[in-house]
């Protein structure tokens, strides 16, 4: 999930309604910068630490499988 985040930098919706570009990194990974966020309609550029985005995802966990369905 780290090596997506960075590799693919993403446009967000900020507060105020403006585009932001939002550039992920940690120690290990720096920010694609290389991918311009000149473009019209680009407001601002965040660059978040995947430590601080992810604190709160419980290590080892897995994103559930669509395909499976609960039995009741």
């Amino acid at each position: 999930m780290r090596d997506f985040l960075v590799a693919n930098p993403v446009l967000a919706e900020g507060a105020n309604g403006t585009l932001e570009a939002v550039y992920f990194h940690d120690a290990e990974r720096p920010a694609r910068t290389e991918y311009s966020a000149k473009s019209p309609g680009v407001e601002r550029v965040r660059r978040i630490d995947l430590d601080d985005f992810l604190e709160d995802v419980p290590k080892g966990t897995t994103a559930p499988n669509p395909t499976e369905t609960a039995v009741a």
